[in-house]
């Protein structure tokens, strides 16, 4: 029960700070890498839609928040990154060809 009430407090700041925002939307893709432990924060990775006019996609990182830029987890991220920026690079070599 303390854990729940606890999240739901974090949540509710995190809204009522972004409510003071008001921000424009990119128009690109937003790429969320998760950490193990993202299902105790479920809401703040649907919040990115509302900052992009392209696509929210996540993607399942490894290792708690706090650890995921520390090895043995780092190795795996990283490529998650890379495959991220291979897509864009993609995307951009074609647009640029067309």
């Amino acid at each position: 029960f303390m854990i729940e009430k606890v999240r739901e407090t974090v949540v509710g700041y995190f809204h009522y700070t972004y409510s003071f925002f008001d921000l424009p939307q990119i128009n690109a893709n937003v790429y969320c890498i998760t950490s193990d432990e993202y299902t105790h924060f479920e809401g703040s990775v649907t919040d990115w839609q509302n900052f992009t006019n392209g696509k929210t996609i996540t993607l399942h990182g490894f290792g708690d928040h706090s650890n995921m830029l520390s090895e043995p987890f780092l190795s795996k991220n990283a490529n998650h990154i890379r495959d991220i920026l291979g897509e864009i690079a993609a995307k951009s070599k074609a647009l640029t060809i067309q």
